[in-house]
């Protein structure tokens, strides 16, 4: 083969090789494989809503008793929900009075009412709603009282079923009528009036007293038709017992196994001008309270074993004796022996008392001589009081304040 054609053989493959992308370094490496994209971000997941809050049903507050008869109004216009929602209201009674028949007026109304026909006790409650969950109930007591006023007829009973009874207007019990209350009965006077020309009869046990709250418990008996009051088992509070009217009175009182606390300032003291017939005032515990105050003719008074703390006035005073008039004053406890105990006021010409076989809270004679005012104290007093022998201690059957 000769030159030439050798160099164009030699020109031939070279070319051929560059055309099939074969030959030496003199073509680029290949660069690095790209990174692959990543994947898009997942979309947030929506906030969970927050859960409802249950709504808080919220009664208005009912004060003092009410009275049979008589609209009560139920507020529950103070109940809210967290979320400011609308409300709904169910009312229900859920407590009253055996055999009552009351029903609730607009019961799913934000107000509601109720007309008791009972007296005692009813629990009416609420529940409000949201329209997703209902609130806690809440629940009140309404206590409901029977009204009296005015004269009864005949024989009247007060019986604990239709108790507490609610004194509205001057109560009164005539001649040839008589109330009985029963035990366990309780009285709210309202600082009205029982005026008793007839029989009013208050019969407590020790385990059921008759409670009385507020009550002025006056005797208005006359000549031709004599009072009686008897009174026992009681709780007294506020209020007087017997006391002084200005006019004569013609009757007898009978105060038993009670306890009179805090009777009013003016009339706090037992009034006995004259009675008709035997009285006694026996086993009471007179707190911050009157004593007894009394004038005789002809008949008897027993004063035994009560106790006095704190009186107001003295526990016993006597300012007239006629006749066979007779007063057992013995085995009381005078238990304040910072104040007068035992009186005969000056002016009077026919007072006497026999105070001896009493516990006077000490046994030191110069300290219970400060205890009475008799003539010593005074020498238009009518007596002196025979006080001696006494207690050293307070008679077992005398009861404890």
């Amino acid at each position: 083969m000769n030159t030439r054609t050798s160099m164009l053989l030699t020109c031939l493959v070279a070319a051929t090789l560059a055309a099939c992308g074969g030959g030496g370094d003199s073509s680029p490496a290949p660069g690095p494989a790209p990174a692959p994209s990543p994947a898009p971000a997942p979309a947030p997941s929506p906030a969970p809503a927050p859960a409802n809050q249950s709504p808080t049903a919220h009664i208005a507050p009912i004060s003092g008793i009410k009275l049979v008869g008589q609209s009560v109004s139920l507020d529950g216009t103070a109940s809210t929900d967290p979320e400011s929602a609308p409300l709904t209201f169910q009312w229900s009674i859920v407590g009253r009075p055996e055999s009552s028949r009351a029903a609730l007026g607009n019961p799913t109304a934000s107000v509601a009412s109720i007309e008791p026909d009972l007296a005692g006790t009813y629990a009416l409650q609420l529940v409000v709603s949201d329209g997703v969950s209902n609130s806690a109930p809440e629940t009140i007591e309404v206590r409901v009282g029977t009204p009296v006023a005015g004269a009864i007829a005949g024989t009247t009973s007060w019986s604990l079923k239709n108790s507490p009874y609610v004194i509205t207007g001057k109560l009164m019990i005539p001649a040839a009528t008589a109330l009985n209350i029963e035990p366990g009965v309780e009285v709210m006077g309202n600082h009205q009036d029982i005026q008793v020309q007839g029989t009013l009869a208050v019969n407590g046990t020790p385990s059921n007293k008759v409670t009385i709250s507020d009550t002025v418990i006056s005797p208005a008996g006359t000549m031709a038709n004599n009072h009686a009051i008897r009174i026992r088992g009681a709780q007294i509070t506020g209020g007087s017992v017997y006391a002084a009217t200005g006019n004569a009175i013609y009757g007898t009182l009978e105060l038993t196994d009670s306890r009179l606390s805090d009777l009013d300032t003016y009339n706090a003291y037992i009034y006995l001008w004259y009675p008709t017939g035997p009285s006694k005032i026996e086993r009471n515990v007179f707190v911050r309270s009157g004593g007894i105050s009394y004038g005789l003719s002809d008949v008897a008074l027993t004063i035994r074993n009560n106790a006095f703390i704190e009186w107001k006035s003295p526990p016993v005073t006597n300012w007239a004796m006629y006749g066979s008039a007779s007063a057992d004053v013995s085995l009381n406890s005078f238990l304040s022996t910072d104040r007068i105990a035992v009186e005969l006021p000056n002016g009077y010409t026919s007072a006497h008392i026999n105070a001896s076989r009493n516990y006077w809270g000490t046994t030191d004679i110069a300290v219970i001589n400060k205890m009475i005012q008799d003539k010593n104290d005074d020498l238009t007093s009518s007596d002196y009081v025979t006080y001696l022998p006494i207690l050293t201690a307070p008679d077992a059957a005398t009861p404890s304040p």
